[in-house]
């Protein structure tokens, strides 16, 4: 949680201190709804959260970007190769920067970063902290933005889906 607030205030400030440069300067809220796929499908279901995310105007038609956020998995029932996920729950917080092009009303968004993953099952926990891409696009009608994003690193793949609101910051 520290991470978040840390982070959260970064971008607040990062996007305060470029309001004097030509551009688009906007912080992004919204959940998601997160689908694993591949491997990570296997063993945990669809996940839910949400992102912060601070758009830095360059231009007329690109921002910098830097997201945080928190996603959540619980384990599927059943068992995957002799072991059981039921009991488990894994959660990713992204610190991601990526470049927005604007496409109007269409965007394009590669970003890379590093993601803290944390498994927990009963009394266990585990964390790590790995590299982490991924690509997005999306459609932004006024202050709504609806997004899809594919983000992976080794072991674990997603399909994000969301829907954020847009605060101009002027």
């Amino acid at each position: 949680m520290k991470r978040i607030c840390f982070f959260s205030i970064c971008l607040f400030l990062l996007v305060q201190a470029g309001n004097a440069q030509k551009g688009n300067n906007q912080i992004s809220i919204g959940p998601e709804l997160d689908l694993p796929i591949g491997n990570f499908s296997t063993a945990y279901s669809v996940g839910f959260g949400g992102t912060v995310k601070g758009l830095y105007g360059i231009g007329t038609a690109g921002q910098i970007t830097l997201t945080t956020g928190y996603l959540h998995f619980k384990g599927k029932s059943g068992t995957n190769n002799g072991y059981s996920f039921a009991d488990q729950t894994f959660t990713i917080i992204p610190y991601m920067l990526g470049y927005r092009h604007n496409f109007k009303p269409w965007y394009v968004e590669p970003q890379v970063g590093l993601a803290s993953y944390t498994t927990k099952a009963g009394s266990f926990k585990f964390n790590e902290t790995r590299l982490t891409y991924g690509i997005g696009g999306g459609y932004v009608m006024r202050n709504l933005d609806l997004g899809l994003r594919f983000q992976s690193h080794v072991g674990a793949s997603l399909v994000a889906l969301r829907v954020a609101y847009n605060i101009s910051l002027k």
